[in-house]
């Protein structure tokens, strides 16, 4: 249950980060906005990927070292938290890879803008 409220939150956040993204999207017409929303974008995925490194090393923190009794019993149970951090970190690393595909097609999108004027 926790994890489908997460996914949720974190479905609508997105979403409505797309959304304003977006909205100033659609505002930029010139090349000095295009590479704005551009320089944007690059810092929220570099932010995307801090955030997916502190998700492994707490995951790595959470890895039980050694001989676990419960992860020989119940391996499902035993990594849960360390498997929701290498989750987290996956996503945050997914949502990099949107952050900087969009900043490339603004990047593109100025240029070809500029070259047209």
């Amino acid at each position: 249950m926790k994890t489908f409220l997460i996914l949720s939150l974190t479905l609508a956040l997105t979403t409505t980060l797309a959304a304003q993204s977006t909205q100033t999207a659609s505002k930029a017409i010139d090349p000095q906005r295009e590479a704005l929303l551009a320089q944007q974008y690059r810092e929220k995925a570099a932010a995307q990927i801090e955030k997916a490194k502190k998700h492994e090393a707490k995951a790595e923190q959470l890895t039980p070292k050694g001989y676990a009794p419960m992860q020989h019993k119940w391996p499902g149970l035993a990594n849960a938290s360390a498997n929701r951090e290498r989750s987290l970190a996956v996503q945050a690393r997914r949502a990099a890879e949107e952050a900087n595909r969009r900043a490339l097609e603004h990047e593109k999108r100025a240029q070809s803008v500029a070259a047209d004027n």
